[in-house]
C-alpha cells in the first residue's frame, strides 16, 4: 500500500518473521522521486502501521510546507543534515 503526501510517500508492506512466523507491517516513509528511506518502523497491525505513516508523514509534509513560507511558523522549520550511515 502506498500513502502518498505533497512531496512525500509512505510505502506499507506485510512482513513475517520467518522464525517466529510472526507478522508485522513495516512504514517506509521517501521523497518522491528518491530512494532514501527519511524514515521507517514496524508495527504489530496494518491500522496502526498506516496510522503511524500518516502521522510521520504529515509531519514532514507540514515541515515542507512551513519551509515556503515567511513568517514565525517558517522560521522554527529546520532540517538537520545527517550523514548517509544515520539512514535506516
Amino acid at each position: 500500500m502506498v500513502i502518498k503526501g505533497i512531496k512525500h510517500l509512505a510505502e506499507i508492506n506485510r512482513m513475517v518473521n520467518p522464525i517466529t512466523r510472526e507478522e508485522r507491517f513495516r512504514y517506509v516513509l521517501q521523497q518522491e522521486g528518491s530512494s532514501n528511506v527519511i524514515y521507517w518502523g514496524h508495527e504489530h497491525t496494518e491500522e496502526a502501521a498506516i496510522q503511524m505513516a500518516n502521522m510521520y508523514l504529515n509531519l514532514v509534509d507540514d515541515c515542507v510546507a512551513s519551509m515556503g513560507k515567511r513568517g514565525p511558523r517558517a522560521e522554527r522549520v529546520h532540517f538537520i543534515a545527517a550523514p548517509v550511515a544515520m539512514g535506516a
